[in-house]
């Protein structure tokens, strides 16, 4: 089993002696062992070395000892910041193993690279981590206007802020989406994105270009949950603007809460509104400090595991903790970006890199299908081609059975040519038979000459067989299973399989035998002197 950093793949700029040739590839982690190395030419690299995939090794025009830099970056308060490694070429593999562009070095390298692009300082490599406040996303952006856009303008918004959509929604999915009352509002729009969240630098880019209307807007997240201690099931987080929604609280204020903007820090976003019901079962006070164990949106989460600290500014009606638009930007964001919280210094961190899956080899590939299955059961998600190698044991098994009935009708017709052969053999030798007796020897002595004689050619046979299967299964092997990812053999038959065999076929060979050896009891000595 190897161990890997993310879901989605690590990619570099490649870069060999000649940079005109330089290449952006994947890298992928690997340690001692893997089969996927060892099985095809190649060396486990050290810390400073790398194997290349036959594709890689060609595009970059280089050869085992060859020593290639790796470069890459990272975005840093709007700047573009970047790193690089020289690694060591200790092999490159056959073909067959890998078809992709691909690295593959050790784990602390590929952790490294991911620790540096999120913006960790790396001290082993004198890498500087990220200070900026941790970045904003949301999984949406509701505008409410007391002067309504024509459709033209709505398009002409969504083109310019860069979503995917822009569509009006009515104040009842407003208030059952946010908790908030949307007031004397011409028109509500929902502003999203398809396969990515709203930015903060989206977010700001709108309040700039609608700066000219009559407008309020707050972000949209949806299942933004947290467990407190003491309370049985989840509570939902909601972001709130004060400033521009109406909410009186019971007891204290949100006075102090800021303007939000991109690049606000936790120390000034760690603001609650606590439910009253919630206050109670605390026993919860205005100036008191919580804190919220953040749950994951999704098994795909980054950060699996955020505990915050906040304070506690107010306690207002409802069943939701109402929470300023930037720490909800903050917490969304971490669902990308695995964050920390240091309660020494009271600011979100990047976290460690964590390792998020992993290559997993059977033994043979009968045994994927039940280690997906396994993995499944425990709720890991498996990507592998488990339901083709289904289809192909199916296969094996109907080849098997088809296989299975010639073998018995032709152990059948073999058995009964035996049968009559050796049976016809005893006939035609009665006289030679009946003179052995005469001479003295004993009736089982001639009982076992059928016997030994189909003992004997079944032996022959059975060796001859088995000297074509090897030549025959050698040239298979060294023509199809070349062509394997990792070393092995397509046709074999192993020591069990063989014993089996040669045991099957020496029985079939005696038990026909029988009737032709018991023919020879029959046979009187006197038929010798009437022959003669």
């Amino acid at each position: 089993m190897q161990p890997d950093l993310l879901a989605s793949k690590t990619s570099v700029r490649v870069e060999p002696a000649d940079k005109a040739k330089a290449q952006s590839m994947e890298v992928v982690p690997t340690g001692p062992g893997d089969p996927l190395i060892v099985e095809n030419s190649g060396k486990i690299p050290g810390p400073a070395e790398v194997v290349l995939t036959l594709n890689a090794a060609k595009d970059l025009g280089v050869e085992e000892g060859a020593e290639i830099k790796l470069v890459f970056f990272r975005s840093a308060s709007g700047r573009r910041e970047q790193q690089s490694l020289t690694l060591k070429v200790v092999s490159v593999l056959r073909g067959e193993a890998d078809g992709e562009r691909r690295l593959y070095t050790v784990l602390d390298v590929v952790r490294d690279i991911e620790r540096f692009r999120t913006g960790i300082t790396v001290s082993a490599r004198n890498w500087i981590g990220i200070a900026a406040p941790p970045e904003q996303s949301f999984d949406s952006v509701y505008v409410v206007l007391e002067t309504a856009m024509t459709e033209v303008e709505l398009l002409d918004e969504r083109i310019k802020g860069g979503f995917a959509e822009a569509k009006v929604i009515e104040p009842q999915a407003f208030t059952a989406a946010t908790g908030l009352a949307p007031g004397a509002a011409e028109q509500i729009i929902l502003l999203t994105n398809t396969s990515k969240p709203v930015s903060g630098q989206q977010l700001s880019n709108t309040l700039q270009r609608l700066s000219v209307r009559k407008f309020r807007v707050i972000a949209g997240a949806a299942k933004l949950e947290a467990r407190l201690e003491g309370v049985a099931t989840p509570v939902a987080l909601r972001p709130f603007d004060p400033k521009r929604f109406e909410m009186k609280p019971i007891e204290g204020d949100a006075g102090k809460w800021q303007d939000w903007k991109p690049g606000i820090s936790y120390m000034q976003a760690e603001r609650v509104l606590i439910p009253k019901g919630l206050a109670e079962a605390l026993k919860a006070k205005v100036g008191g400090r919580l804190t919220l164990n953040i749950q994951p949106a999704s098994a795909a989460d980054a950060t699996k595991s955020l505990a915050i600290i906040v304070g506690i500014d107010g306690i207002v009606d409802g069943d939701a903790i109402l929470i300023p638009q930037a720490l909800a930007g903050m917490l969304i964001r971490a669902r990308a970006t695995p964050l920390s919280f240091d309660p020494a210094l009271s600011i979100l961190v990047p976290a460690d890199v964590p390792l998020r899956s992993y290559r997993a080899y059977g033994r043979t590939i009968d045994d994927v299908p039940n280690i997906v299955d396994y993995l499944k059961d425990k709720g890991d998600p498996v990507h592998a081609r488990d339901q083709e190698i289904k289809q192909l044991q199916r296969l094996d098994q109907n080849l098997t059975q088809m296989t299975l009935i010639i073998a018995a009708v032709a152990l059948i017709g073999g058995a009964a040519v035996l049968i009559a052969s050796f049976y016809a053999s005893v006939e035609r030798k009665k006289g030679q038979l009946s003179l052995l007796r005469l001479l003295g020897f004993s009736r089982g002595s001639i009982f076992s000459l059928p016997v030994l004689q189909s003992g004997m050619l079944a032996g022959l046979g059975f060796l001859l067989a088995l000297g074509l299967f090897l030549m025959f299964s050698s040239l298979i092997n060294t023509y199809y299973a070349s062509g394997l990812p990792v070393r092995g053999n397509i046709c074999r038959l192993t020591t069990a399989h063989l014993g089996i065999f040669g045991l099957v076929t020496l029985s079939i060979a005696v038990l026909a035998s029988l009737v032709a050896a018991n023919r020879t009891l029959q046979i009187d000595p006197a038929e010798a002197l009437r022959q003669e």
